[in-house]
């Protein structure tokens, strides 16, 4: 790893939340009520509530899942493209958050949930992701391919009408992002180290995120 707490720490501030993007509009509960609703309505019969986590769901899941296994999206692949100016960025230096983008693939992690109310989790996750309008991320049924067989899995793709979509950046301009983006919840470079480390824990690498972890903590050490 390039990246290290140690690191991280170079760059880390204590912020206070500065609350919702004034003049920005979110989504209300009989919004959230309408995505979980059509999710249900298309989920497959008889089998276990299953989410595809790529990103900060592997490492910081809402919910215990009751079994993990690998599995892959074809024709999707990780991107840092929704700018944040919350969380783990500032209106005054926004960092990025990772989505799932159009082409290429991205292996991750199927957590299937038996015992719990799948719209419980629904809700939690849509209300996690989901946040403002026109909303960045899009909650959808995706194919994943494990070595089972493929099966449907709830993940969150990008939406390029989004109000935050900032895709088509060079790594490099990734890489300046995440250096030196702070936010109530800490550092983006922090994020990405955390993905990273948790991919890894489950034999998953991925070449991009790799790239931009060392051009990260490049950035990081000349200041």
């Amino acid at each position: 790893m390039f990246l290290t707490p140690d690191l991280i720490a170079r760059i880390h501030r204590t912020l206070e939340d500065p609350g919702p993007i004034p003049g920005v509009p979110h989504l209300n509960d009989s919004e959230y009520a309408e995505i979980v609703e059509t999710l249900l309505s298309h989920a497959p019969a008889n089998t276990p509530l299953r989410v595809f986590a790529y990103g900060s769901l592997i490492w910081n899941p809402e919910y215990p899942a009751d079994r993990v296994v690998q599995g892959t999206a074809y024709g999707w692949h990780r991107a840092f493209c929704m700018r944040i100016e919350r969380f783990r960025g500032s209106r005054d230096q926004p960092g990025l958050m990772m989505g799932l983008e159009r082409g290429g693939s991205c292996r991750g992690i199927i957590q299937e949930i038996t015992t719990l109310n799948p719209w419980e989790i629904l809700d939690v996750l849509v209300r996690r992701e989901m946040i403002t309008k026109p909303c960045t991320y899009s909650a959808r049924w995706l194919p994943i391919h494990t070595p089972e067989g493929t099966v449907s899995a709830v993940s969150f793709t990008i939406d390029r009408a989004g109000r935050f979509y900032e895709g088509g950046l060079s790594l490099e301009a990734v890489a300046g992002r995440l250096a030196g983006a702070v936010g109530h919840w800490g550092t983006n470079a922090e994020y990405l180290m955390n993905t990273i480390q948790h991919l890894e824990m489950y034999g998953i690498r991925d070449r991009n995120m790799c790239a931009l972890e060392k051009l990260v903590a490049e950035r990081i050490q000349s200041g």
